[in-house]
């Protein structure tokens, strides 16, 4: 059995549940604004990438992106025995190149994606 790094110093122990707060989005019971401000305090899992950074994912015709799953299973259900870390969301936005956005829970039945615009505007408070 192989093991994968999971990197997790620096999150808070009250790191918020994200997964609750998609299925609120999705069933329409909170607002795009206070997803994201409960994305931003969540534990979130990443790919470790090949160079120093963040893993960054681009599409044909679509704005580069970072994957990332709100539970570790879901994670390893797409991507496979690929080594990840995680971090708060907070943290992760923070690494984020200009021009970047997140996929939350790719190859899920619910995945979410924020522009970086969003993220800018929840990272600065505006």
């Amino acid at each position: 059995m192989t093991v994968t790094s999971a990197l997790t110093s620096g999150i808070p122990a009250a790191a918020t549940e994200l997964g609750q707060a998609i299925h609120e989005l999705v069933e329409h019971q909170i607002a795009v604004d206070e997803f994201t401000r409960r994305f931003l305090g969540s534990r979130v899992y990443t790919l470790c990438p090949v160079r120093p950074g963040l893993f960054v994912m681009s599409r044909p015709g679509g704005a580069a992106i970072v994957p990332v799953w709100s539970r570790v299973r879901a994670l390893r259900q797409v991507m496979g025995n690929y080594d990840w870390f995680a971090c708060t969301g907070e943290d992760l936005v923070a690494r984020l190149p200009a021009g970047v956005g997140v996929l939350i829970d790719d190859g899920m039945p619910c995945p979410i994606a924020l522009s970086s615009a969003v993220l800018l505007e929840h990272r600065c408070g505006a």
